[in-house]
Order: structure tokens, then C-alpha cells, then sequence
């Protein structure tokens, strides 16, 4: 998880804060144990897509994975 999320920061650095990435750097800090640092992203995801909210799983993805670490 912590080498992952290192790598999507990389990422993001060279191509910029995309969904995939953003996604991927959430998954990467869940398995990482930094429920904190996903939470961020995943609102990241969600923000971004928050216009055509209805349209997009990766929104409710987003959305699904905040639930579950709220929960």
C-alpha cells in the first residue's frame, strides 16, 4: 500500500490529479492503513465529478469508499 500510494503521488506529480489516479491513490492508501489519507482522495474523486455526478461510477465509488471507512 504505502509503495503503491508513493507511486500514484509520482504519477500525479508528471501527469497531473486525474480520477484514475486519484482512485488508485485511494485504494493504495485503504491498504496502506491510512484511512485518512483515502478518505481525502476519494472526496478528491467526488468534488471533481460532483457536476455529472449522476453519470459516473467513478463518483459512486468514490462515494461508496468514504461510507465504508465512516463506517
Amino acid at each position: 500500500g504505502d509503495q503503491a500510494a508513493k507511486l500514484f503521488d509520482a504519477m500525479m506529480q508528471s501527469n497531473g490529479r486525474q480520477i484514475d489516479l486519484l482512485r488508485g491513490l485511494g485504494e493504495a492508501k485503504i491498504a496502506a492503513g491510512d484511512d485518512a489519507g483515502a478518505f481525502t482522495a476519494f472526496r478528491e474523486v467526488a468534488t471533481l465529478l460532483e457536476p455529472q455526478s449522476h453519470k459516473d461510477r467513478n463518483y459512486w465509488h468514490a462515494w461508496t469508499r468514504m461510507l465504508q471507512i465512516l463506517a
